[in-house]
């Protein structure tokens, strides 16, 4: 009999890609807030934002796994978001459950928010965290205090520091897809500088790696990215070669965004050495995939 593996945020961009990793090995179980059907796994509409819904939720189910991807995650809303305090104590209310309900291994989804971006450059784990928003302070203090919690517990934790990825199912707003849609639409891309440098992950590879996390006996923090620096600039004009409409690119057009580190990328040697992980899509692949996506499924009008 396969050992039951909960992911909550089963509908998000991340948690989406998922199920179909894990459902060889595990018998999956999916949360989400909103009744949904026409799944492969066992899908459960459940506010994890309530505790007594948590309570006879985990009671009921007693899943021997958990991969927790939900959070607040309206763009542009949840860095200063005060669900970002709920969440933290969602959470712990569901660490507390599974351990009472003896699960074996929590793995969670952080963020690389939680490092101290008045610096830049490459950040690793080792590094002390400092974070400047509200996201990041919340996402540090669970880190913090789930670490202590599953240490106290004997149950075996890790946490995924998420850093820029992109792909199917972004949100609209977001960089990637703005571009995408505005050159697809025929409409100039106007764009910052696009001097910043950054690291970028296709969603897949992503799943990819917060699979073979939980999978694994790896404890705690890890960074999931590609550890590759690109110029921001460059990925924008990607995108346009691929579209075949460079000239709709506007680099320069808006301003920098204020209080970015100019280099904000991930040391990703512990992924590599001790989770053995490697990306299985390059940054063109992943954009051309995600491009094909926007065309064929984005709800995007007809062209």
């Amino acid at each position: 009999m396969k050992p039951k593996v909960l992911i909550t945020g089963v509908s998000g961009f991340i948690g989406r890609h998922c199920p179909r990793l894990l459902e060889e090995s595990y018998e999956v179980h999916g949360v989400g807030t909103r009744a949904q059907d026409g799944h492969s796994f066992q899908y459960h509409q459940i506010d994890l934002l309530d505790d007594r819904e948590i309570t006879q939720f985990i009671r009921a189910l007693r899943p021997e796994f958990c991969l927790h991807l939900a959070w607040v995650t309206d763009h542009g809303k949840y860095w200063t978001s005060d669900l970002n305090y709920r969440w933290v104590q969602s959470s712990l209310s569901l660490y507390r459950e599974l351990i009472e309900c003896g699960v074996q291994r929590v793995v969670t989804a952080g963020t690389c928010a939680e490092y101290d971006w008045t610096h830049e450059g490459v950040f690793g784990e080792s590094q002390s965290l400092s974070p400047k928003t509200v996201y990041g302070v919340c996402k540090a203090a669970l880190y913090s205090m789930s670490a202590s919690l599953f240490d106290q517990s004997n149950v075996s934790w890790a946490w995924g520091r998420v850093f820029h990825c992109f792909g199917p199912f972004e949100k609209r707003a977001r960089l990637i897809p703005s571009i995408i849609i505005s050159l697809l639409e025929n409409r100039q891309a106007q764009c910052s500088s696009g001097n910043q440098i950054r690291d970028f992950l296709y969603v897949e590879d992503l799943a990819l790696a917060f699979c073979q996390l939980l999978g694994s006996k790896c404890e705690g923090a890890f960074n999931l990215s590609s550890g590759e620096k690109v110029e921001l600039g460059k990925v924008i004009q990607l995108v346009g070669h691929l579209l075949h409409k460079e000239d709709l690119v506007a680099l320069g057009a808006r301003p920098d965004r204020e209080g970015e580190p100019r280099c904000l990328v991930a040391d990703v040697k512990r992924a590599r050495e001790e989770l053995k992980f490697v990306p299985k899509f390059d940054l063109k692949q992943g954009l051309q995939r995600t491009i094909d996506w926007w065309k064929k499924d984005g709800l995007l009008p007809s062209l």
